[in-house]
């Protein structure tokens, strides 16, 4: 694709960098006291179909000696959602190195995302290992209880410049949401959410993309207007004209990573004729 081509000297410079600080060092064995208790990551999102589910957080320890009950708090962004089914409390068992606390969400509506915060107590926080942990003392879990999606129809994806060909493309449309569509990963990485108003304008607003190796992820959002830079940009990508079935769509593609932008790159979708 036509970014690999701009970001080929970038990376080649990475790779050097790199190279120069792989030296051999070696030292005393360092032993581990403490059990330097850690959620294994700060976010989990997790996306549903149905207004309930359970999740399941993840805590680390090092080492696997005896039972060590860990306590820690929980906050939510909503009332009436979230359940913590371990009452605060979660224990590793003698022999292990992971304990699961279970959260059970309820009462979801379509569309919305729900977000319950997790904190270690001081005392478990007080266990970290100051010379070589690095524990993560809190957690948001987030649940989207994702809306119903209909076929709203298929076409061809065009990406001339940005991805450099062309793609059949389903799109579907939220039933609780009409002027909301879901255009699935197949030539971008990602799932596009855009939406179409009634008066034809397409709003793409900023998210995920496609992933650019050794970077992470690329973000477009619409930028029809020129005013991607904007505190409040506008997110008009283009239009949607439903006499030729074409979809416009002038994105700004944005390197998160290292801050670095792309520009905007004109694709079109042009849906079959029914």
């Amino acid at each position: 694709m036509k970014m690999n081509k701009i970001l080929m000297g970038l990376a080649i410079m990475a790779g050097g960098l790199f190279t120069s600080c792989d030296t051999d060092n070696e030292g005393a064995i360092y032993n581990v006291y403490t059990p330097n208790v850690s959620f294994e990551t700060d976010e989990a999102e997790t996306l549903v179909s149905e207004s309930s589910t359970d999740v399941k957080v993840k805590l680390v320890r090092f080492g696997t000696s005896g039972e060590y009950t860990v306590h820690y708090t929980g906050t939510a962004d909503t009332e009436g959602i979230f359940t913590d089914e371990n009452s605060g409390t979660v224990t590793f068992q003698n022999g292990s190195s992971t304990a699961y606390v279970t959260l059970k969400a309820a009462n979801m509506e379509k569309g919305n995302t729900y977000t319950y915060t997790m904190t270690l107590s001081d005392e478990d926080i007080a266990t970290a290992d100051t010379i070589i942990g690095n524990p993560v003392q809190k957690i948001d879990v987030v649940v989207t209880c994702d809306y119903t999606w209909e076929l709203f129809g298929t076409g061809v994806f065009s990406s001339p410049e940005a991805m450099e060909g062309a793609w059949k493309q389903k799109i579907y449309r939220a039933k609780e949401e009409p002027t909301l569509y879901k255009l699935p990963a197949t030539g971008y990485e990602y799932d596009l959410k855009i939406t179409i108003k009634d008066d034809g304008t397409v709003i793409v607003p900023f998210q995920p993309a496609w992933s650019y190796p050794g970077y992470g992820d690329v973000y477009v959002w619409g930028n029809a207007l020129g005013d991607y830079a904007a505190e409040n940009a506008s997110e008009i990508a283009g239009t949607y004209n439903a006499e030729t079935g074409v979809i416009t769509l002038n994105l700004f593609h944005y390197l998160a990573a290292i801050n670095y932008p792309f520009g905007t790159f004109t694709d079109t979708i042009t849906l079959d004729a029914e």
